[in-house]
This record gives C-alpha cells, sequence and structure tokens, in this order.
C-alpha cells in the first residue's frame, strides 16, 4: 500500500469516527428532548456545542423574507369559552356584558365573511397608522373618550374587546374568551387577532391572567439555568400538579443576552440595571419593568428574569430608544419569525402575547396595540414561545392544551424541559412550601 493511500485512508477513518460521535451525540439530545421538532434539537445541540454561527447564519438565511400581506383565513386560537375550565355554560364573553378597564375601543363587528384580497388590507379608519418609524401595518390604540369604572367588589369580568385591524374581521377576532377558571369563575381570558394592515397573515394570539387571583412561580430548566438543586426544577412538583393552572416560556439563551437571572433568591447571573425585567414575589405576584428604574433587588423578591430592554413603557414603542440592541442574537431586528412577549396592561393585569412572523417592531407595536402598558420580548422562533392551560383541575393527571395551533409539546411542564418556565397556580390548591 502506497503512503498517498495509507493517508487517505486514515483522513477517512478519522471521518467516519468523528461522524459517528457527532451522530451519537446529536441522536442522543433528541431522545433527550422528546416534543420537540427535530430541526429545533439539533439547532440547539449545534449551539450547545460552539456552533451557534452557522445556525445563526442558516437561520438568517431562511427567515429573511417579510410575512404575506394575504389576509390570514383562521385564527390563532386551538381552544373555546368551553376547553380546559370545565364548566359547559361558559362561552365566549359578549362585548355588552363586559365592563369597561381599559381605554381599548371595543369592537362592533364579530362574524364577516374572510377576504383574501390585498386590496382589503386596511387599518381600521380611525386609527393613525404604524406607531414608529418602521412601518408595521399596525394602528395605534384608538382611545376612547369616556371609560367606565369597574367596581372593585365585584371580580374582575375580563378586558375589554380589541377593534380588528382589517376590514373584514373573522368570526370572533379580538373577542375575549374565558380559558381558565377559579372557584367558578374565569380567570385567564384569550383572544387571536390579526393586527397588521400591512402584513395581513401575520396573527396574534393574546392571553390575559388576573393574577391578583392566583400564584406565579419561575422554574428553572435543566439546560437553562442548570445548576441547582432547584425547589422548582424543570418540571412542576408531583404535588403541585393538581393546582397548576397555566404556564408560558421564559426568555432567550445567555449568550443572546446580557441579562441577570435569579431564582428562589440566589443570584445565578448578575442583574443589569436599564434591561426589562420579570419579578416574582414571594406571594407569587408579578411585576415587570426596567431594572433600577421600576424594580431593584431589595430583598422583597424571590425570582427575577432579565432578557434585554424594555419594548413598551407607558403604553408607547420604545424599541428605537435601546439604540444598537440584538433582539436575539440570530435575529436581530431584521428576521420575521413567531414571537413571544409579555406585559403588564394598564389595568394592572398580566399578559402574554405570540405573533408570527413578526420582527421586534411588528411585535412591539402589537403589543401596544392589545394593551400593553409595559413590556417585555421573551422567547422567539419554533416552538419556544408557549402559552398553556390543563385539564382537569384539582386532580393529578393532567395534560395541557396549548393556546394556539403554531404550539405544540403542551405536556413539557409535566415532563421536564430544557429552559426556564413560569408557572401559575390556584393557591387554594397549593400545599404550603410546595413551591417556592
Amino acid at each position: 500500500m502506497t503512503r498517498r493511500r495509507k493517508i487517505l485512508l486514515s483522513i477517512a477513518a478519522v471521518v467516519v469516527v468523528f461522524g459517528i460521535i457527532v451522530g451519537t451525540s446529536v441522536v442522543s439530545y433528541v431522545l433527550s428532548n422528546p416534543g420537540v421538532a427535530v430541526q429545533q434539537n439539533v439547532a440547539q445541540w449545534a449551539r450547545n456545542n460552539k456552533l451557534g454561527a452557522v445556525v445563526n447564519a442558516l437561520e438568517l438565511l431562511l427567515r429573511s423574507d417579510p410575512p404575506s400581506m394575504e389576509a390570514a383565513t383562521e385564527l390563532g386560537l386551538a381552544t373555546d369559552g368551553t376547553t380546559d375550565i370545565g364548566d359547559t355554560s361558559l362561552t365566549t364573553i359578549s362585548t355588552s356584558t363586559i365592563p369597561a378597564t381599559t381605554t381599548t375601543t371595543i369592537s362592533t363587528t364579530t362574524t364577516s365573511t374572510t377576504s383574501t384580497n390585498p386590496a382589503d388590507i386596511v387599518a381600521n379608519t380611525t386609527a393613525t397608522g404604524s406607531q414608529g418609524d418602521t412601518d408595521t401595518g399596525v394602528p395605534a390604540p384608538v382611545p376612547t373618550t369616556t371609560t367606565i369604572a369597574q367596581d372593585p367588589a365585584l371580580p374582575y369580568a375580563g378586558p375589554q374587546a380589541i377593534e380588528p385591524v382589517l376590514a373584514s374581521p373573522l368570526r370572533g377576532e379580538g373577542e375575549w374568551t374565558p380559558i381558565a377558571k377559579m372557584s367558578g369563575s374565569p380567570v385567564i381570558w384569550a383572544t387571536s387577532l390579526r393586527p397588521s394592515r400591512k402584513y395581513g397573515s401575520v396573527v396574534a394570539s393574546v392571553a390575559v391572567i388576573d393574577q391578583s387571583r392566583v400564584r406565579g412561580a419561575l422554574y428553572n430548566g435543566n439546560e437553562l439555568p442548570g445548576g441547582g438543586p432547584w425547589k422548582n426544577g424543570n418540571k412542576v412538583q408531583t404535588r403541585a400538579v393538581p393546582a397548576l393552572i397555566a404556564s408560558f416560556n421564559g426568555g432567550f439563551r445567555w449568550e443572546h443576552t446580557d441579562g441577570g437571572y435569579m431564582a428562589e433568591g440566589k443570584i445565578v447571573r448578575p442583574l443589569k440595571k436599564g434591561l426589562a425585567t420579570l419579578a416574582i414575589s414571594p406571594d407569587g405576584q408579578v411585576a415587570i419593568g426596567v431594572y433600577g428604574r421600576d424594580i431593584t433587588n431589595d430583598g422583597s423578591w424571590r425570582a427575577m428574569r432579565q432578557n434585554l430592554p424594555p419594548v413598551v413603557l407607558k403604553g408607547k414603542n420604545v424599541v428605537r430608544d435601546a439604540g444598537s440592541v440584538n433582539w436575539g442574537e440570530d435575529f436581530h431586528d431584521k428576521v420575521y419569525t413567531i414571537r413571544s412577549g409579555a406585559c403588564i396592561r394598564e389595568d394592572g393585569k398580566l399578559m402574554h402575547v405570540s405573533v408570527g412572523d413578526a420582527d421586534i417592531h411588528l411585535l412591539a407595536d402589537t403589543l401596544v396595540y392589545v394593551g400593553c402598558e409595559t413590556a417585555m420580548q421573551l422567547d422567539i422562533t419554533g416552538q419556544f414561545p408557549q402559552f398553556v392551560t390543563y385539564s382537569a383541575p384539582g386532580k393529578a393527571d393532567r395534560d395541557g392544551k396549548v393556546l394556539d395551533k403554531r404550539m405544540s409539546n403542551a405536556n413539557r411542564t409535566l415532563k421536564g424541559w430544557m429552559r426556564e418556565f413560569f408557572a401559575f397556580f390556584n393557591p387554594e390548591l397549593l400545599p404550603d412550601g410546595v413551591v417556592d
């Protein structure tokens, strides 16, 4: 055998061995995260193995085209007024029965024939158009001239309907549906709408939590933040499962943000001034604000999760005010994908929003339009944005149900998840000391 042939065979052997090692590692990672799309699992494996630049380049290549201008013919909700809450008497809320609690205009149209003609994609005539200097096609909210204060002695009746943006609304667009209850009355409401007059294919799904009646908690994924041991690990504790009401996703991987992280009173990553922060008090109440201005680590918080600067402040899109920010190291502000955000509304309620395909500007304008007062972007792309409610409240055997048809892996908070997430419980059913 010639020297050249020996060298070639040696190189081939190294390549084969390397391929076997890599292939085994990838397969092992995919199998350890069931319920996640293979493509997304492989991308996470690559990022964990210092191949993030390759993933970034591929995703930039695949996701740089704006969404279609053709109007979507269906909304995102994967639930209805009776699903998840076990009460057939609860149906979609009528706008005529909801006391006014915000300044969002009530929709007067609930059903219409679907149109996919781009010429039909127009904002309501009283709106002024895009809110920032980027044309997202999302109109500014239209304030009402009067509001009716809700009686504080009565249970929260739910948010007001959101006026559809497109000229021909789909059935139920912008109307709120109760999707979870406590003690016989709704505690979470959801709606779906198409927020952009420019990109009619974009669909947003929104959930509002009356957090005054629930207890929130931060759970720690086995990869992010990892470490521990944690009381709130990568899945909801068995004893806490009967009290579980809902959950939603956390923020970015840490190489994509310099934000801090505190869990169970322990600083995992230093908290930074000026960043949007979701904080949870010892009694499970959630606040969202700017660290160093609205929220500080004064010993009164059990958990804090930061994720880039705020995108909405005082009901205004402030993305441009943040300067040069990578709103996801792989996406910046140029790529359209599914994005999620969390906010506190003007009425003090907590809201989770998923919208796609959207860039950061379209997300921020949508957050303003649906009623956010202070908002932060959370995780983006693929299956990471998620909002889930759970069947059979009070029982040990529960099943998750995703809010939006584009979401999947509804039981990941019950079986174990790679990243942190937020969960919400019925305090009346939650045993003392089980959840931090």
